[in-house]
Formats: structure tokens, sequence, C-alpha cells
């Protein structure tokens, strides 16, 4: 694995997606728990699921950033490494 010159970037990104999976994972659990308490057929239920709903879209959103961010480190170490090459080609000939 080459070394990164945004360490700081790819750990933040790495923060972001693992907190995006506890929302998941924690909206998945609430909701269990209040299908478990209240019954599946329960209005309580019904309207307990807006707010998992949007929890569990904030949580891929926050998975996807998080990625996109990690993405966006990898291209910027790959080009610096490019220009490296450009640069010794440049001064070989």
């Amino acid at each position: 694995m080459m070394k990164t010159k945004y360490g700081i970037a790819r750990v933040v990104a790495e923060i972001i997606s693992f907190l995006g999976w506890l929302d998941i994972i924690f909206a998945g659990i609430f909701f269990a728990l209040a299908i478990a308490s209240a019954g599946a057929d329960s209005l309580f239920t019904t309207v307990m699921g807006i707010p998992v709903a949007i929890a569990v879209a904030s949580g891929m959103f926050m998975i996807a950033f998080g990625q996109v961010v990690k993405a966006v480190v990898d291209m910027a170490d790959n080009s610096f490494i490019l220009l490296g090459r450009a640069e010794g080609i440049k001064e070989g000939e």
C-alpha cells in the first residue's frame, strides 16, 4: 500500500462511513424494538417507520460520502505519482 499525503482526510472519511453504518444499525434496532413493544399492526409502529426510514437514508448518504472522499484521496495520490513519473520522463529526455 502506498503512503498517502492525505491521511487525515482518509481517517475522516472512515469515521463518517462508520457513523453511517452505526446510524443504520441503531435505526434497525430501534424499529425492531418498536415492533416488539407495540406490535406490527399498530399505528405507533407505522408512524415510527418514517423516522427510521429517514435515519437509514441518512446513514446511506453518510456511507456514500465517505466512499467519495476516499475515492478523491486515491485520485489525488495517483495524480501525484503520475506527475512524479512524468517529470522523471521529461528529465530523462
